[in-house]
């Protein structure tokens, strides 16, 4: 995972920004003042910085020059109410890799950070694109999959069905669920037997009794509303 440091010297600011970029898959390090950031940046590595400008002990300009200094290659994005233009030409010239202004939207600055971290070679992995249980490993992004040793393709329904049961773990499937999601169309019963069949079938040497409890609930769920399971789980 990523690691991004926050120098955010307003407590409640800098904790949603924590809570929203550690929900976004990345790990955040807060520090509240230019002393605390520079400590964690001599003891760990950081994939991205995000800076406030004005800090109690000093101010995120100076910060970013030490901080290019011993580490020319972390790109920063400078976080703060300084909208001026001086301010922000400032900031660009230090080497900044975007200059965003409060207030801001959450996504937008998530997004800036996503894209930061690709101008940077330091791609986060996408969320969500790859799933496996040991057994049964699925790869969205490349719609494909792995049963045992057997590679699968995955179609374009069968991408539907299973990226809904596996973003939905412990939760009840009905088939009518499956069909409202979008994955529904003329077939489609037959497109959710066939993906329960192709992704849940036998496991060799594995009596069928001890199959993960997914691959025997997905097995011909049925038009009467015997129930699908999600993320691995059973859920009959």
């Amino acid at each position: 995972m990523e690691r991004i440091l926050v120098v955010e010297d307003d407590l409640a600011l800098s904790a949603g920004l924590c809570f929203e970029l550690d929900a976004a898959g990345y790990i955040s390090s807060p520090a509240y003042n230019c002393k605390k950031a520079e400590y964690l940046l001599d003891s760990d590595s950081f994939s991205l910085a995000i800076l406030d400008v004005n800090l109690p002990d000093g101010n995120g300009f100076d910060l970013c020059r030490r901080l290019k200094a011993a580490h020319p290659g972390l790109p920063v994005i400078f976080l703060t109410a300084n909208d001026l233009e001086e301010d922000v030409l400032t900031g660009f010239d230090l080497g900044a890799e975007d200059y965003v202004t409060k207030p801001f939207h959450m996504q937008i600055l998530l997004r800036r950070v996503e894209v930061a971290l690709r101008r940077s070679g330091k791609k986060p992995e996408p969320q969500g694109e790859r799933w496996s249980d040991g057994y049964l490993s699925l790869d969205f992004s490349g719609l494909s999959a792995v049963r045992g040793k057997e590679k699968l393709t995955i179609t374009p329904n069968e991408y539907k069905l299973l990226k809904l049961m596996t973003d939905n773990g412990g939760q009840v499937l009905t088939r009518q669920v499956l069909l409202d999601s979008g994955a529904g169309q003329t077939g489609a019963d037959w497109g959710i037997y066939r993906t329960g069949d192709r992704y849940g079938g036998s496991i060799p040497g594995v009596p069928s009794g001890e199959l993960p409890l997914y691959q025997r609930s997905l097995r011909r769920p049925g038009i009467c509303g015997r129930r699908l399971c999600a993320g691995g789980r059973s859920l009959s």
